[in-house]
């Protein structure tokens, strides 16, 4: 392509950029596909932004959606915290679409998020100690217990990545000791749906609590699944940890998730002790217990 023409595509494309932010909106999806182009090649024409579904108010309050923009063209930012990104995003958008422009193939076609990560960082380098050290800081205040590892080129001993999650079906001990105390507790009253085993404060932030319930009825997995996916939807950033062993029309699956990522959920072989009921447990930031056990009962209920 030109480079003429490629300067004057870019400068266009910075122009609607720039007015989006003075009238206090930013974009969130940057990306070639989101770059009308006409067949005009007039410098200081022929280029149109769209698709603002994702638009966000600047001034707006944190976090935002955490799961936003296209993977190869979202902001490290965007990739290393929990909804706590602002309109600096859309410029690194710009780059990756500049780049594609010039040379015809992404800048950073990541497959996934940590390789999104780990490609950014063999162009770019990775983070300085003053980044990285704000990155370990908000780790301690969010558990200060959890360990943290320096790993250096992606060599890491392999123990150190063991028992961090459920991954066989066998129906056994190690499955109740994986879903952790709160859930292998008994029930004083298996016919009560939902019953509230409690809601405690986290010791690490007075909003995160932990919510722990248990449901003597099966489910139906579309349902079950469904309430899953509405909390995660509309409250992903804040649904820290979800963990749990769920009786799916007397089946037990094992369900395991981070946020709005969930691992594929493990049937096991075998229910692991002779308590049939359903445990979940919720670690949750900012979220009434009630929303969540209120919306649970409502899917036995189907």
């Amino acid at each position: 392509m030109n480079p003429q023409l490629i300067k004057s595509y870019m400068f266009q494309l910075m122009k609607s950029i720039d007015h989006m932010h003075k009238k206090g909106i930013f974009h969130r999806d940057i990306k070639p596909e989101n770059v009308l182009i006409e067949s005009s090649t007039e410098a200081g024409k022929g280029l149109k932004l769209a698709d603002f579904g994702s638009c966000r108010g600047i001034y707006s309050k944190h976090p935002y959606t955490e799961y936003i923009s296209t993977r190869w063209y979202r902001a490290p930012e965007c990739l290393l915290t929990d909804g706590y990104y602002g309109p600096e995003m859309d410029l690194w958008g710009v780059g990756c679409v500049m780049f594609e422009i010039i040379s015809l193939y992404p800048l950073f076609p990541g497959t996934n998020e940590v390789d999104q990560i780990n490609r950014i960082h063999k162009v770019l380098g990775t983070p300085t100690g003053e980044v990285l050290q704000k990155l370990r800081d908000a780790l301690t205040a969010l558990n200060p217990r959890a360990d943290q590892v320096d790993v250096l080129n992606g060599d890491i001993d392999p123990a150190l990545l063991t028992g961090l999650g459920l991954h066989s079906a066998v129906g056994s001990s190690d499955a109740l000791r994986f879903l952790g105390e709160d859930i292998q507790s008994q029930a004083s009253d298996a016919n009560a749906e939902g019953r509230y085993l409690g809601a405690t404060p986290s010791r690490h932030d007075a909003a995160i609590r932990t919510l722990s319930l248990r449901f003597a009825k099966p489910f139906v997995w579309s349902g079950f699944s469904a309430a899953l996916e509405l909390l995660t939807t509309l409250r992903g950033p804040d649904m820290l940890r979800v963990k749990g062993i769920v009786n799916v029309e007397g089946k037990p699956v094992v369900v395991q998730g981070v946020q709005h990522i969930f691992s594929p959920p493990i049937e096991l072989d075998q229910w692991p002790s002779a308590d049939r009921d359903s445990r979940l447990v919720f670690i949750t930031r900012n979220i009434e217990s009630d929303t969540i056990r209120n919306l649970m009962s409502a899917v036995t209920s189907l």
